[in-house]
Parts: structure tokens; sequence; C-alpha cells
């Protein structure tokens, strides 16, 4: 009997489940032979079409993208950022370097100690901390030497205005001085 079936779409369990049900024993081994065996049994097309509509799943065509390249570039992004970051910082210290040889030609005198003072004073609020990175990244403190910034920051501690802790910075006031905070 001829059927509008393709039976080869089904795999070889699901070839031998519909012949279960129409109770018949499959004697081939190849699945062409069941093939074979189940069109000549004599089922009906329309009993046939009803069991392939039930064993049948098409097999679902799952398109992969390609996660390892957006993951890839992502990663690259983040990356590139990571390390302009690290430059920047550089640059940042390098900028200190020359304008701290650039300050130490000429001295503060003590009217500008304490105008130092005062700025370093009113950036930090009270109960506040700021670390000298932080400091220098404010335009008010850009050309002053990071030992003349050390001298007022000793000044303001012996006062008890501000203590001081390593903190998370990587310029230093005395080798220890990250970080410092206002009473």
């Amino acid at each position: 009997m001829f059927s509008i079936v393709d039976l080869k779409k089904l795999t070889v369990n699901q070839l031998v489940d519909l012949a279960k049900e129409c109770n018949l024993i499959l004697k081939g081994r190849l699945k062409a032979d069941k093939i074979k065996e189940i069109m000549n049994s004599g089922i009906e097309g329309k009993k046939l079409q009803e069991l392939f509509n039930k064993y049948y799943r098409p097999k679902k065509s799952v398109k992969k993208k390609a996660p390892t390249k957006e993951l890839s570039i992502i990663k690259r992004v983040n990356l590139l950022e990571k390390q302009v970051k690290f430059i920047m910082d550089k640059i940042t210290s390098v900028e200190l370097i020359i304008s701290q040889g650039r300050s130490e030609k000429r001295g503060l005198s003590g009217k500008e100690y304490e105008n130092l003072k005062n700025k370093i004073i009113s950036l930090v609020k009270p109960g506040r901390s700021i670390t000298i990175d932080q400091i220098y990244q404010t335009e008010k403190f850009k050309n002053i030497s990071l030992e003349k910034l050390g001298k007022t920051i000793d000044e303001l501690v012996d006062e008890e205005l501000f203590d001081v802790s390593e903190g998370g910075s990587k310029l230093r006031i005395h080798g220890n001085i990250g970080r410092i905070i206002r009473r």
C-alpha cells in the first residue's frame, strides 16, 4: 500500500513503538527493513498518518549563536578599560612628579602653608576621609609636591585636626600614609 508518510523521519525506537501499537512484530534489523515491514503490513494510510504524527517529533534546529565572540569582545573591552585606567594613573603620577620638580624650585612660605592647610580642611568634611591619590586629582593640589603636602598633613595631625592611615592610595606620604581622616 502506498502512503505519503515518510517513515524515514522516525527513529528506530519510534518505528518499533509504532509497530507495537499496530500489533506488528518487526523482524528486520535495519531501519530500512523495519520501514518496509510497516509499509507492507497493510496498515491503512489514515491510521499510519495518525501514528506517524503521534510519534514524530521534529528535531528542533537550534542555531547556536556565537556567544564566544560576544563574550570575547566584552572581555576585551573590559581589559582595555582596565589598561586605560592604569595608563591614566601612570600619567597622573608622571604629571605629579613633574609638578613636584617645578614646585620644589620655589619653597612655600608660612602663609602658603596656612593656605594649603585651609584647602585640605575645606576638602574633607568632619568624619570623612580622603586618599592622597584623591587629593592630587583635585585641581588645587596638582602643583604641590608630595613632600610639601606631607609637611602640611604632619602639621594638621599635630594640631589634632586629622588622623592618618595606610588607606588604598598609590601615592603615600612618608612611605606609609595613604589616607587622611578628618576628626
